[in-house]
């Protein structure tokens, strides 16, 4: 009820008073704090992935104590700013804080720009909610690529419906864009691509200064990326590690119709791998100091020598868009789209054909941009990167819903009162789009998720008593309390992310006194792996043992907590 009565007081006509637009933001932001508030009080928030615990580790100093600004796939200038925070007060976790204050101001934006929508208040709500429900996953579980969307999205969204005097909205759509950019610039160009009909609308309708905007946006976008390459290339050394973790990027991609085994059997073997090594550097099991794994087997691996006409050319069109297809539309299928589903089949009811011809398109246009990511641009059709070109489609549709023309949804009653009853219960629907998800969520996870923090604080606390001087982890360590500062680990010598790395180089020059090795090629020191009971250390031992027909292996098993044991292996390949 406080929601609805914030909304309610939010004024319902067409917005073109600064002094207005700021007071109605302020509303829409209150309300957007309150939200993410109550949901990270009910729910326990994390990343839905590993790539946000590598950079968290790299721009903290996690590893080696020593915060760096380099964080790979983020802006350089945001990497500035967290090693800064991280510095001088290193007991917060700036990272968790640093998306959580990007999605909400991103979130504000988008509803902002929906609230400025003239609609009665109930319409207004219905928006609310169903905006809410779409983003809910996103703002509990957080994936830095989906947080550039939704900035980058909500930076459109204010420009579009932005006026010539609205200057603070117009420069606030220009900041959420640049945001987006840095903190992904991948889903820039994407964006690009997703709004390029509504820029062709703006030029049709002579809308100059929105076209305008958008051009300054992009633009201070491609110098803030200028600036992020700028700084990678006169470092050569971080810049040798970045190249080499975009192709451990595409190579361990093992979803991706290109990389399997049987695809890719030639290639490897020409190279000297096994079928194993293959496996082994599609788990992201990578190190770069052995001759193996180096750049250019990488690069023959990850290379496609088909050109632009070849693919179009190929049979193999036709049998890539069956699995594009279905990429796309599992993504679809999740439980609670199927309440736009119901929204976008009142429109049939409501005779807007318009619209759905509109929406009909842009989802055919949408698909077309995922098939060129798919086959193309060798793109992997991730569910981060599926909602982030879906996302569009479904604010347009709810830009329709204003429900105008429902009115042959009144019930006559004979004698009594004519009853309007479709509007509340949209609202009803809306309501529990949001609640019912939240619900399911606190029930299915909440309980396990804290379990998990527990049984990998426990695990963390074990692994640090066991002083190593030198030591590979191949743990889960992502599902923990993101308030927490991360995990310190001493002379941990870590893979994937930090391949390449140069603290990773560090850390083995330290205990081989050698530069340039990897773990795989350490002679007479001990190489000791912990593994947890995912099957890595199959792949790995398979490796040692193929490569190395003199080494020695001890393995034995750890009981850390109920239902978590480690097993540790110590390798040890003698000179001779």
């Amino acid at each position: 009820m406080f929601i609805l009565g914030i909304i309610n007081k939010i004024p319902v006509e067409k917005l073109e008073d600064k002094r207005y637009s700021f007071k109605s933001f302020i509303y829409v932001l209150a309300i957007c704090t309150f939200e993410m508030f109550l949901l990270y009080t009910l729910l326990p928030i994390l990343f839905e992935e590993n790539d946000d615990v590598g950079m968290m580790n790299i721009v903290s100093g996690a590893y080696n104590n020593r915060p760096s600004e380099y964080m790979l796939f983020s802006n350089i200038l945001i990497g500035k700013l967290l090693k800064y925070l991280f510095t001088i007060i290193p007991t917060i976790n700036w990272y968790t804080w640093y998306l959580i204050v990007s999605i909400l101001i991103s979130y504000t934006g988008i509803q902002y720009s929906f609230n400025k929508i003239k609609a009665k208040p109930i319409i207004k709500i219905i928006r609310h909610f169903l905006i809410l429900s779409i983003l809910l996953f996103s703002l509990i579980a957080l994936q830095f690529t989906r947080v550039a969307a939704i900035a980058l999205t909500a930076g459109m969204l204010l420009l579009f419906t932005s006026n010539k005097k609205e200057y603070i909205q117009i420069g606030f759509g220009i900041l959420l864009i640049i945001l987006g950019t840095m903190i992904r610039k991948e889903v820039l160009y994407m964006y690009i691509l997703l709004s390029l009909p509504f820029i062709i609308y703006f030029a049709i309708n002579n809308k100059t200064f929105k076209i305008i905007n958008i051009i300054i946006a992009i633009l201070l976008s491609f110098t803030v990326i200028w600036h992020d390459n700028l700084s990678y290339e006169q470092n050569t050394e971080l810049n040798e590690y970045r190249e080499f973790n975009k192709l451990r990027a595409k190579i361990t991609t093992i979803d991706h119709h290109s990389f399997n085994y049987i695809n890719k059997k030639q290639i490897t073997e020409s190279i000297g791998w096994t079928k194993n090594d293959f496996y082994l550097a599609t788990i992201f099991n990578l190190d770069i100091g052995h001759p193996k794994f180096t750049k250019k087997n990488l690069k023959i691996i990850t290379a496609n020598n088909e050109t632009f006409f070849d693919k179009t050319l190929s049979i193999n069109i036709i049998k890539q868009l069956k699995p594009t297809l279905s990429r796309f539309f599992e993504f679809l299928n999740k439980k609670y789209i199927y309440i736009y589903y119901c929204f976008i089949f009142l429109l049939f009811f409501s005779k807007k054909i318009k619209e759905l011809v509109i929406l009909f398109i842009y989802l055919l246009y949408v698909f077309l941009i995922s098939f060129i990511l798919f086959y193309y641009l060798d793109g992997s059709l991730h569910y981060r990167v599926l909602f982030g070109l879906t996302f569009p489609v479904f604010l347009l549709s709810i830009y329709y819903f204003n429900f105008i023309s429902l009115g042959f949804f009144k019930i006559k009653i004979p004698n009594f009162i004519t009853v309007n009853i479709i509007k509340p219960l949209l609202l009803i629907i809306a309501i529990l789009s949001v609640i019912l998800p939240t619900i399911a969520c606190y029930n299915g996870s909440s309980l396990h998720v804290y379990s998990q923090r527990e049984k990998l604080k426990q695990r963390a606390e074990w692994l640090n008593r066991q002083n190593n001087e030198f030591y590979v982890s191949w743990l889960d360590f992502g599902n923990y309390n993101l308030f927490s500062p991360p995990t310190k680990m001493k002379n941990l010598y870590s893979l994937g992310w930090y391949a390449g790395s140069p603290s990773n180089k560090e850390i083995i020059k330290n205990y081989t006194k050698k530069k340039n090795l990897g773990v795989y090629n350490i002679l007479d020191k001990d190489i000791i792996w912990y593994f947890d009971s995912r099957g890595f250390n199959n792949y790995v031992k398979e490796f040692y043992l193929s490569n190395y027909k003199n080494c020695k292996i001890q393995e034995s098993k750890h009981i850390i907590s109920t239902n978590d044991t480690i097993s540790r292996i110590v390798f040890f390949i003698p000179s001779q």
